[in-house]
């Protein structure tokens, strides 16, 4: 008879026990593989026509873009961005501002022969490699036209006034009207900032004859118009995304100097290219319907990064995890898409309906008791734009969709307070423009 030790069957029940646990881990592993490999299977590949961007090129004869680059290069308003501020802020520096614009002709000369032109078509980019032109300079440019239409209007040449708040207006119009990408919805759209407050400035001028107003009057009806750019813009940011998806996907995007594309990504169950396709499609083509309502309508609810997964953990779960985790990084905020272009409306439908009263202004001595229907619509809540003539404004209802006849009462009080007034318009309760 064979006696076994304590320690002996302490060790043979350990070496069981973790032989077990081996097995266990074992079948759990083979167990998520196989789910793995059932729930890896990728969508089938889908279009969208909706999203889709119909591009036709632009001659290089017929393109302003390029002009617009020259008119950049040429500029030296870098090195003057304290003095365009100084100038904007009303600071006296009347006749450094003067050598600025002495020094800037040529590049003004650029900007000028590119209004002449059919459009302005940025080039085409086909992947993440490529690197867009750089354009920011031109937000400054259009700061620099806006202070010069100040400055001129000062010295009461209003001729010149008129001159640069005109060619500001149109340089912003060729930017936005086909935007390339979000970047230059976004440059165009504040170039066209700076060229309503021109207008704006010029329409509340006493010294603006009739011909003056009804220049800006045509020059404002010929923008373009805002909302097909915006959906425009959303259609380009779709294309950047499945840029980055097929390109994430076939190992475009490099993680060493080697130039052969490869996947860094092999796993069909951690990321699903047109699974992560259809998640984002699915919210561009929500970005389209609910861009065509009013601000106040639009249902944000429904914009919750694509309708992801909700929690970190059930996404790492689900198939497709890295497609999921990827989407809120890539995906631009819809509230900013609507807000944007609907401020952008109402400064552009304002300033035309203060040009309208101001003419009317001049045909009647007075401004009218009633404005009747122009046509000029509030983005924010889509009714009539509204007029009082008791206080001179015209205004917008806001964000809010509620009237509240025309108050500039500050909503957070204090915080803006020292602000200039166009930032205290787009955060009081209604959104004010006054006509004198």
């Amino acid at each position: 008879m064979v006696c076994l030790s304590g320690g002996a069957v302490r060790t043979g029940a350990m070496k069981r026990f973790f032989l077990r646990v081996a097995w266990f881990i074992g079948l759990l592993g083979l167990g998520f593989s196989l789910y793995m490999h059932l729930r890896g299977k990728d969508l089938p590949p889908q279009a969208y026509p909706e999203l889709e961007v119909l591009r036709v090129e632009v001659p290089e004869t017929a393109n302003a873009f390029p002009l617009f680059l020259l008119a950049a290069e040429h500029s030296t308003l870098g090195e003057h961005k304290d003095l365009i501020d100084s100038s904007l802020a009303d600071h006296s520096r009347e006749s450094e501002f003067m050598d600025l614009m002495l020094e800037n002709a040529v590049a003004v000369g650029f900007l000028r022969k590119g209004l002449e032109k059919e459009a302005c078509q940025a080039p085409e980019l086909h992947g993440l490699s490529d690197v867009a032109p750089y354009i920011e300079d031109w937000v400054l440019f259009s700061s620099f036209l806006e202070a010069s239409s100040q400055n001129a209007r000062k010295r009461g040449q209003m001729d010149e006034a008129i001159d640069k708040a005109v060619l500001l207006l149109r340089f912003s119009g060729k930017i936005y009207a086909e935007p390339e990408s979000l970047i230059q919805f976004l440059v165009g759209t504040s170039s066209l900032n700076s060229g309503l407050t021109a207008a704006q400035a010029l329409a509340r001028n006493p010294e603006a004859s009739v011909a003056d107003l009804e220049k800006l009057q045509q020059v404002l009806a010929g923008l373009p118009p805002l909302r097909p750019a915006m959906f425009l813009t959303i259609k380009q940011e779709y294309k950047f995304v499945d840029h980055w998806i097929r390109d994430l996907a076939e190992g475009a995007l490099l993680i060493d100097d080697s130039p052969e594309k490869k996947p860094v990504i092999t796993s069909k169950y951690m990321f699903q290219p047109n699974r992560t396709r259809a998640t984002a499609a699915a919210y561009f083509m929500g970005c389209l319907e609910e861009g065509k309502k009013p601000y106040s309508e639009i249902d944000f609810s429904r914009f919750e990064r694509a309708e992801l997964p909700e929690g970190a953990i059930r996404r790492i779960l689900q198939p497709n995890p890295i497609g999921y985790l990827m989407m809120p990084l890539i995906l631009p905020s819809q509230d900013s898409f609507s807000r944007l272009t609907s401020r952008a409306e109402t400064q552009l439908n304002a300033t035309r309906l203060m040009v309208v009263l101001q003419l009317m202004k001049r045909e009647g001595g007075v401004f009218p008791q009633e404005l009747g229907s122009v046509g000029l619509t509030d983005p924010f809540d889509g009714n009539d734009f509204r007029y009082d003539p008791k206080k001179r404004i015209v205004y917008s209802v806001g964000a809010n969709g509620t009237d509240e006849g025309g108050s500039e009462i500050l909503i957070n009080g204090s915080d803006w307070e020292n602000e200039n007034e166009e930032k205290k318009r787009w955060n009081a309760e209604d959104l004010v423009f006054h006509l004198e």
